[in-house]
């Protein structure tokens, strides 16, 4: 008898998925803001989308904390803060996070990136 534990995943498809098909681009920015705005917790990197006590508010009614990374949220989490964004947030402040995702892409273009573990030990020509 193999000593090993077997899983079993099933995954359906949504019949109406979480995000209309018209918000897609928009809550994919949103996610990339919170994630590249490089401060210690999410909700210094909000700091100019949300106000203090829509943030804190936020974090209580969606259960996280308000130090909380963005890796620290599930998907649940995201949404509710990007349908509180999308329902709430001044259309000004939503220009902040606006095309986000296509800045990310071009400041990466021409980036070499390089596994450290699988590189001759010449890479760089010397």
């Amino acid at each position: 008898i193999p000593a090993v534990d077997v899983v079993l995943l099933r995954l359906n498809k949504r019949e109406k998925p979480l995000i209309s098909k018209d918000s897609r681009s928009e809550y994919r920015d949103f996610v990339f803001y919170g994630f590249n705005s490089f401060k210690e917790n999410l909700k210094k990197g909000f700091e100019d989308i949300f106000s203090y006590a829509q943030f804190k508010r936020l974090a209580k009614d969606l259960d996280f904390s308000l130090k909380a990374l963005p890796s620290e949220l599930d998907s649940t989490q995201w949404l509710g803060l990007f349908n509180y964004y999308n329902n709430s947030v001044d259309p000004k402040k939503r220009l902040l996070v606006k095309g986000t995702e296509e800045k990310q892409k071009f400041q990466h273009t021409g980036i070499i990136k390089i596994n450290r573990t699988s590189i001759a030990k010449d890479w760089l020509g010397k």
